[in-house]
């Protein structure tokens, strides 16, 4: 876990209650490319937050430590290095 939030500072914040939203939903989402296919439907800004939030996932899950891997998620890992390297140092503007 990030050494920069502490798990009480974690559990009491907004961020938490959507990710906890968010694990129902991909536990009864059977169809990603439908899911994607929604994107377009946000809001620009929107879909640009969307964006910056997968993109801080990538880089969160990229680093040593972060996450325990293990067969179930190391396909992720290994591709989260990967992208991270191509965005680690890109801007995304917040307009």
């Amino acid at each position: 876990m990030s050494e920069q939030f502490s798990q009480k500072e974690l559990e009491r914040s907004q961020e938490y209650i959507a990710l906890k939203e968010l694990e129902k939903i991909l536990n009864s989402c059977s169809n990603p490319a439908r899911f994607a296919a929604c994107i377009p439907n946000m809001h620009r800004t929107l879909q640009q937050n969307f964006f910056r939030m997968i993109r801080e996932c990538i880089l969160f899950m990229s680093t040593p430590g972060n996450v325990i891997i293990d067969d179930r998620n190391r396909a992720s890992y290994q591709m989260c290095c990967e992208i991270a390297e191509m965005i680690r140092h890109k801007y995304l503007p917040l307009i």
